[in-house]
């Protein structure tokens, strides 16, 4: 019997010596020779009062006299020299007032000079060349603005300069972000904000897939930013602002897609009362078709949809219709597929013909086909799977079938298959769809999807509709997903997501890994384990004992849901390391 600490030789065996038996949980441990200092939320080892930070002897049943005393949980610890360094969630520690971070004498428990205040708790951090790197829910540090996470001289305690946070949004608009998009090694975010990745950037920019900084790329957008499209030599950007770049340029531009220079392209977005892009597409051609609820583009009556071809109005003219002729139509998704595009949004007859918030056009003369799955409220989102197309919205029915806010259409006939995830319970709506591998990932604002309880973001099994074990819980409005083979952007009005502070934009990487303590050898000496994996064709699990050669175990399909597999040929082996290895299409 062991509490909540244990020392099991590298043979697999307990080491039946050493049981210091803690009385709360142990959340972190760091070994510097023969000591092992503990932090978490216990406050006795053995018979010894310990304040969630203790010193153990690696051959020791006891704490040793090294005592800190945190008044709150200890969450992380490193050591370096003669320093332990340690973050959580205390107020005091080491004899002084230290907030969620200190360093402390190895020696002697004490609390050295070294002190970079943030305001509030620390959950991580991590000691690298002359710099400590620490995570929390801190916005502030050493005095100085750093939202979630920085960088601090492990000597002096003061900030440097490295901050890739998203913080001072601005005044008077509602903090989020609407768009992603992806093209070569940088990703592309629009909403509301003024800055990311530490830089000033007013509702567009540009990051780095892999160091997640933002590059040079710098359009500074004057209002919202909530469609984005890369075509070969431009990015399209739409929204509802009247400036970019310096330049005049009412809700629709097309900039560099390097510099963020305004292009010449100026179409003039106009319409009634709030006018606004709400999608862009982009085809094989080059040919840019539009989205939103203006009535006027390039000069010419346009009705909640247009397209251009080489930066010119095309005389394809869809003319989406409202209810009434004194509202306007909105166009809200557009999803190309050869020389069909899919429209989603709040409209009554597009393309010549009553369609009900959702058709199929003709991409070279702009008549709607005889498809026509007619929902009964707004179409937000398209996905395109093979013969199914699907799509989310407020709508209650849609392809004849009762179907809450998310469907898969046959892009035959327009009626809803079986599948049926049903958003649901609290304002539900469904704003952003996203396919990979055999899921949908689904964001807007429901609670409730695919039979389970989920909170605004989740993801689908493609065949059954099920909601995956993975469980972000975001806290407030999902409007964009965006997801490559490397990883999923989201995008919205949340501040909290998987379990993180992250403000309006999160990425989750898109890999297969396995679940924290699942390896396991079993007394015949078979390993067990369990995989998450993320989705793809294949996901493999390779095993080696000397890292020279590695031999296949399993393989698997993987669909968003956990995997367990066995070594059987572990017993013929000492030591046994695995990796997991995700094939994409």
């Amino acid at each position: 019997m062991r509490s909540n600490v244990a020392h099991i030789w590298a043979n697999k065996a307990v080491d039946l010596a050493w049981n210091p038996n803690l009385n709360g949980s142990n959340l972190v441990i760091a070994v510097s020779g023969s000591t092992v200092y503990i932090g978490g939320s216990f406050t006795r080892v053995g018979a010894t009062t310990r304040n969630r930070i203790a010193a153990l002897g690696t051959a020791s049943n006891s704490a040793l006299s090294w005592t800190p005393e945190a008044n709150g949980a200890v969450n992380a610890l490193a050591v370096s020299g003669s320093t332990v360094y340690a973050a959580g969630q205390f107020n005091s520690i080491g004899g002084d007032s230290r907030i969620g971070l200190a360093a402390l004498d190895a020696v002697t428990g004490v609390a050295t000079a070294w002190n970079p205040a943030p305001n509030t708790n620390v959950n991580a951090l991590l000691i690298s060349g002359t710099n400590v790197f620490v995570g929390g829910a801190f916005n502030t540090i050493d005095g100085q603005p750093r939202t979630l996470l920085a960088a601090v001289d492990a000597t002096t305690g003061t900030l440097n300069e490295w901050n890739p946070g998203l913080s001072g949004l601005l005044v008077g608009s509602a903090p989020q972000v609407l768009a992603i998009a992806v093209g070569g090694d940088e990703v592309l975010a629009g909403g509301s904000f003024a800055s990311m990745g530490g830089v000033m950037r007013s509702n567009i920019a540009a990051l780095d897939t892999t160091t997640g900084e933002p590059t040079a790329f710098d359009p500074n957008a004057s209002g919202l930013v909530s469609a984005l499209a890369v075509g070969p030599n431009s990015v399209y950007v739409g929204g509802t602002f009247t400036n970019i770049g310096g330049l005049p340029r009412r809700r629709l531009a097309a900039v560099h897609p390097t510099s963020g220079a305004v292009l010449a392209f100026d179409p003039n977005v106009l319409g009634r009362a709030t006018v606004g892009i709400f999608a862009l597409q982009v085809d094989s051609a080059n040919r840019l078709y539009v989205g939103g609820n203006f009535t006027n583009i390039a000069g010419t009556a346009r009705n909640g949809i247009a397209a251009f071809s080489s930066g010119s109005l095309r005389t394809w003219d869809p003319n989406a219709q409202a209810t009434t002729p004194t509202t306007s139509a909105s166009v809200n998704a557009l999803l190309l597929d050869g020389s069909t595009l899919y429209v989603g949004g709040d409209f009554v007859n597009i393309g010549g013909q009553p369609r009900s918030r959702i058709a199929a056009l003709d991409t070279d003369t702009g008549a709607a086909t005889a498809w026509n799955p007619a929902a009964s409220n707004a179409v937000n989102a398209l996905a395109l799977a093979g013969t199914n197309l699907y799509v989310g919205g407020s709508f209650t029915n849609i392809g004849g079938q009762v179907r809450g806010r998310i469907a898969a259409l046959s892009t035959g006939t327009g009626a809803a298959t079986t599948w049926n995830p049903n958003a649901g319970v609290t304002s539900p709506q469904v704003r952003a769809l996203a396919l990979a591998g055999k899921s949908v990932y689904v964001g807007g604002q429901f609670t409730q999807v695919g039979g389970e309880f989920r909170n605004r973001l989740a993801g689908l099994s493609q065949n059954s509709g099920q909601a995956h074990t993975w469980d972000p819980n975001a806290d407030a409005l999902v409007r964009v997903i965006f997801r490559t083979s490397d990883a999923l952007y989201v995008g919205g009005d949340f501040t909290t997501i998987g379990g993180k502070t992250q403000t309006y934009f999160a990425v989750f990487p898109a890999v297969a890994f396995f679940t924290p303590g699942s390896l396991q050898r079993q007394p015949d000496g078979v390993v067990t384990g369990t995989l998450i994996s993320a989705d793809g064709s294949r996901v493999v699990v390779q095993a080696t004992s000397d890292f020279d050669s590695w031999s296949e175990v399993s393989a698997h399909e993987p669909n968003g849901f956990p995997i367990n597999f066995t070594d059987t040929a572990a017993p013929g082996f000492s030591s046994r390391f695995y990796r997991a290895i995700l094939e994409t299409e």
